[in-house]
């Protein structure tokens, strides 16, 4: 079974980063992010982490289709350049690493429940798709 999320989920702002992050040459640049979240849900005290499964099928899965950069060079405005979709054709993220917090486990607010560390343009996609 493949990834639930598309590798398009996400907005032109994500676009707009990682080419300007391929163009100047720092796509591959370390970079990171973490995962939390500020108040629990419903007005409790703590939540339940759940999703680390679904993260991890979508990083193993992740790639652009075909059918996935023929959409992205109709959208994208004709100033991109060609060679940044024949980029895109590359990218997966087999050099993201994930630390996280076991599945099930009891999380408070403002606290990480997971960390991505991968090159910048790899984390750009990582972060919409992965919440």
């Amino acid at each position: 079974m493949g990834s639930p999320v598309s590798s398009l989920l996400t907005d032109l702002y994500q676009f707009t980063m990682a080419y300007g992050y391929w163009k100047s040459g720092r796509q591959r640049e370390p970079a990171e992010f973490e995962l939390f979240f500020r108040d629990p849900p419903f007005g409790g005290g703590f939540t339940l982490f759940f999703g680390l499964h679904e993260c991890l099928l979508f990083l193993r899965h992740f790639r652009f289709s075909g059918e996935d950069i023929e959409y992205l060079e109709s959208a994208l405005p004709s100033t991109v350049e060609k060679a940044f979709f024949d980029y895109l054709r590359t990218v997966d993220a087999s050099e993201v690493t994930l630390s996280s917090v076991p599945e099930g486990s009891v999380v408070f607010a403002k606290l990480n429940l997971d960390q991505h560390l991968c090159g910048t343009f790899t984390c750009t996609w990582c972060i919409p798709c992965t919440l």
